[in-house]
C-alpha cells in the first residue's frame, strides 16, 4: 500500500503529466501541423465566386475608383468606361483569394490604426456580385517592410484586415492597388505593337518643314551580305543614326497613356479645344498595314493630347514623351 507521501506524488505526477499531454496535444499533430490546420482564408468562397464579381470599388483617401464589367470589357468608370489594366484587376483579385491567417499579427481592435487598418485607413477594397452582394472587402493597410529575394527581386509586406473583422494579418504576396481612375486604365496606346513591326514612320507637322519619312531598308554588305537600316526618305535620301531609329521607334511602342480626356461617340470629330493636329505620325507595321498617331495642345497639367483616328478615346500623354517623337530633320543625324 501507498503511505500518504507516495499518493501524494502519485497525484502530483499524474496531474503535471496530464497537463503536458494536454499541451502536447500528440493527437493533433505537432506544433507546425497544428499552425497549418489552423490557418484559414480570409476569404474561403472567393476563389469559386470571382466569376460572380461584376463590380470592384477601391477606395482611400483619394477618392473611390470603381471598377466595372462591361459586355465586353472591364471598365474604369470614372473615366467613361475605358477598358481596366487586366494585369492589375487579375493581380487585386488573385490577392484577395489569397489572403489568410498563416502570419496573424494581432485580434485587438485598439491596435488596429498601428497597422494602418483601422476603419478610414489604408485602402479599401470591395467587390461585389450582380445582385449587389459584398464578396470580398478587405482594408489594404501599411506597409511593413521588404525583402529581398534571389535575382534582386523585392517582396513587399503589407498589412490587411478583412473589414468585418478584428484579426489584422501580414502578407508578402499581396499587391497594393493603386487608388486613381487614371492609374487603373490599361495604359498602352498601341497594345502589343513590337519594335520589330515598325517598317517605317512619318511625320506631317502643321509647318511642312519639319515633316520627314524613315524607313528600314535592306542594304548589301559585301562581307555580311543583306543587312538592314534605317534611312531617311524624305526630305533627304540617306543612312540616319541607328542609335536615333532605334529610341525614336521604342518611344513610339512604349507609348503610355497618362489619362483619358473624352470618349468620343460613334462617328464624331474631337473638339477643336483638343487642337489636333499640331503633328501627325504615320507607322508602318506591314506591307499594307499603317496606324496613325495625331497630338494635339497642351492640357492645364502640360500634357499632350493624343488620338489615333478611328479610336473613340482622346488620351493625354506625358510632353517629355511627345517631344521625343517630333524629331527635327537634324537630329536623326547627330
Amino acid at each position: 500500500m501507498l503511505n500518504s507521501r507516495n499518493r501524494i506524488l502519485a497525484v502530483l505526477l499524474a496531474v503535471v503529466g496530464g497537463w503536458t499531454l494536454w499541451l502536447e496535444a500528440p493527437w493533433a499533430g505537432d506544433s507546425f501541423a497544428r499552425t497549418q490546420a489552423a490557418v484559414e482564408t480570409l476569404f474561403p468562397e472567393f476563389d469559386q465566386q470571382r466569376e460572380l464579381v461584376v463590380r470592384v470599388e477601391v477606395s482611400s483617401e483619394l477618392g473611390t475608383v470603381h471598377l466595372v464589367r462591361g459586355p465586353e470589357h472591364w471598365g474604369v468608370e470614372e473615366r467613361f468606361m475605358h477598358p481596366v489594366d487586366a494585369g492589375k484587376l487579375a493581380d487585386l483579385l488573385d490577392g484577395i483569394a489569397l489572403l489568410d491567417t498563416k502570419n496573424l499579427v494581432s485580434v485587438n481592435p485598439e491596435k488596429q490604426a498601428t497597422y494602418g487598418v483601422a476603419e478610414g485607413q489604408g485602402t479599401r477594397i470591395r467587390a461585389f456580385d450582380g445582385e449587389g452582394n459584398v464578396l470580398a472587402d478587405v482594408i489594404s493597410g501599411s506597409l511593413r517592410g521588404q525583402d529581398l529575394l534571389p535575382g534582386d527581386a523585392i517582396s513587399l509586406s503589407f498589412y490587411l484586415r478583412r473589414f468585418d473583422r478584428d484579426e489584422v494579418v501580414l502578407s508578402n504576396v499581396w499587391k497594393d492597388p493603386v487608388r486613381t481612375a487614371e492609374d487603373w486604365i490599361e495604359g498602352a496606346i498601341f497594345g502589343s505593337l513590337n519594335e520589330e513591326d515598325v517598317q517605317w514612320l512619318r511625320r506631317l507637322d502643321e509647318d511642312p518643314e519639319l515633316d520627314w519619312m524613315v524607313r528600314r531598308e535592306a542594304t548589301e554588305d559585301p562581307k555580311e551580305g543583306d543587312q538592314m537600316e534605317w534611312r531617311m526618305v524624305q526630305p533627304r535620301t540617306e543612312a540616319i543614326s541607328e542609335l536615333a531609329a532605334e529610341q525614336l521607334i521604342r518611344t513610339l511602342v512604349s507609348l503610355y497613356v497618362a489619362d483619358v480626356a473624352e470618349r468620343l461617340k460613334p462617328g464624331q470629330d474631337p473638339d477643336p479645344k483638343f487642337g489636333f493636329p499640331v503633328a501627325r505620325f504615320q507607322a508602318g507595321i506591314g506591307p499594307n498595314q499603317a496606324v496613325q498617331l495625331h497630338f494635339g495642345t497642351l492640357d492645364s497639367q502640360g500634357r499632350r493630347f493624343a488620338w489615333m483616328p478611328g479610336s473613340p478615346w482622346i488620351y493625354v500623354v506625358p510632353e517629355s514623351t511627345a517631344h521625343n517623337l517630333r524629331l527635327s530633320v537634324d537630329q536623326f543625324f547627330e
